[in-house]
């Protein structure tokens, strides 16, 4: 008996597509202050193109349910001084896609491209696609929380009580996924990929690449440009005592020594002073430091649903090991790029059309050419 009990599925793929509907209306309504990719971007063209002939290709191949569909593609660029983590890939339970990188350096979706061209791009969603279909988030929920704890915590999300919609949305959007649920979503990307057979450019290198591009951390180079500053002000300041010690009129070698000693005396004061200054900051950082997290601990300990306190980045919640590499690359090698004459799975003429039109806006985007001419052709079929 206990042993079924532990089969039962936290939430239905109904309740679930109800959490990800309303998740999908909240975030979409707090991300309408960020600065959002319009409609006639080229690399929002792109993204909405491949995905939507991603998703098309999965229900056609019964790889994917119906139920998660193109319903929104927000690629959006996060404020930096307010969050912590702008570097955001996720894609809800009901097909809503959510983009986020900085405006000026590391841009998560161009560097993907740059690395790995269309192909890479595509193993990104299709492995995105691929954690929703394999349903990893609720296995995680049903593995770390109780099951009458969230079949509770839904009630009450779907009651509107506050804070449960923010304990859903950590849920669906700072999951931390186990080394076997991203291999998992590998084999299962590459599978996809290798019935598809339109992406066999993919190799063993542009997959290295684009997880290593993806799983970078969330580091601003501000701290760097302020330490070379601050080293170049102490540099100026030294030469002009320097100058000044030049410039004075010495006519004996005491007074000289005299001049240099109090330099020298200067200096040393000065690092004392610093020292002593910094050694006091990282005291009073460590006692503040030691207070948050007692403080943090005794609200969380006291909250009637739990969640992360984290904001996990990329890296974090998609974590890269030997053996993960090792095993998708013998699926690559092995299986991907092998020249065999299988008949592939024949695409309908609208998949074909689709591709046609990805492939297009592609070679706009390299040739660095982009007069607006996209046509919704699916709509006039």
């Amino acid at each position: 008996m206990p042993s079924k009990l532990l089969q039962l599925e936290v939430l239905s793929d109904q309740e679930e597509r109800f959490a990800a509907r309303r998740l999908s209306g909240l975030l979409s309504q707090m991300l309408t202050s960020k600065i959002q990719l319009s409609s006639n971007n080229i690399d929002y063209v792109l993204v909405s193109e491949l995905y939507s002939y991603l998703l098309d290709y999965c229900h056609q191949m019964g790889f994917l349910p119906h139920s998660v569909k193109l319903s929104e593609i927000i690629v959006y660029y996060s404020d930096v001084s307010t969050h912590s983590n702008y570097r955001e890939l996720y894609i809800l339970p009901n097909g809503s896609l959510f983009i986020s990188e900085q405006l000026v350096f590391q841009q998560l979706l161009n560097e993907i491209l740059n690395v790995g061209g269309l192909s890479g791009l595509t193993f990104i969603l299709l492995h995105e696609i691929s954690h929703i279909a394999k349903k990893h988030i609720r296995q995680n929920l049903r593995e770390t929380c109780n099951y009458g704890d969230i079949r509770k915590q839904f009630f009450l999300f779907q009651s509107e009580y506050i804070g449960f919609d923010a304990l859903f949305m950590d849920y669906y959007s700072n999951t931390r996924y186990s080394l076997n649920q991203e291999f998992e979503a590998d084999l299962f990307a590459l599978k996809i990929m290798k019935e598809n057979g339109q992406f066999k450019d993919f190799n063993s290198d542009i997959y290295k690449k684009v997880l290593l591009a993806v799983s970078k951390e969330n580091k601003i180079q501000d701290d760097v440009l302020k330490c070379k500053q601050l080293l170049q002000l102490k540099q100026n300041y030294l030469k002009q005592i320097e100058d000044m010690s030049k410039q004075s009129p010495v006519n004996t070698f005491s007074q000289a020594d005299k001049v240099h000693s109090l330099i020298k005396n200067l200096q040393e004061k000065i690092k004392a002073l610093r020292l002593k200054y910094q050694n006091k900051e990282y005291e009073e950082k460590q006692e503040r430091r030691i207070l948050k997290e007692q403080r943090d601990y005794e609200i969380y300990d006291q909250m009637p649903y739990k969640y992360n306190t984290k904001c996990f980045s990329l890296k974090e919640r998609h974590p890269i090991s030997k053996v993960r590499f090792e095993n998708a690359n013998k699926y690559i090698s092995n299986e991907l790029n092998k020249s065999d004459h299988q008949e592939k799975a024949a695409e309908s003429d609208l998949l074909s059309l689709q591709l046609k039109n990805i492939v297009n806006i592609w070679e706009q985007k390299n040739s660095r050419v982009w007069i607006w001419k996209y046509q919704q052709t699916i709509n006039q079929i």
